[in-house]
């Protein structure tokens, strides 16, 4: 089993994406901020279908399912993406900053 770490500090905000395989597949946390937990789990193919859970009051859906998507079918394998970032007082450009460094993170991955 394989496991890779990667991690993004700016300003207050640190992300941490912890890869682990699972045969072919992979299973990734992605998580940061003040609070780190599991807000969102998502599961996608390689064909690029997608099946999501989150749970209520929680906005990490949309980042979860667009990494699990991308990396699937970048790599042709299954991949799921549970995610949860929480950071106290968020700003906009601070959601526009989380968005930027979990792309970048995918990318190196």
């Amino acid at each position: 089993m394989n496991t890779i770490e990667l991690s993004e500090t700016i300003g207050r905000l640190t992300i941490h994406f912890l890869a682990k395989s699972v045969g072919r597949d992979w299973n990734i946390i992605i998580c940061g901020g003040d609070k780190p937990h599991i807000g969102a789990v998502a599961l996608a193919s390689p064909d690029c279908s997608c099946s999501l859970i989150c749970l209520p009051d929680h906005r990490e859906g949309e980042l979860a399912q667009r990494v699990a998507t991308v990396i699937a079918a970048q790599i042709n394998a299954t991949v799921c993406v549970s995610c949860g970032i929480h950071l106290e007082n968020i700003t906009p450009d601070e959601i526009l900053l989380v968005n930027a460094m979990v792309e970048k993170i995918t990318k190196k991955f």
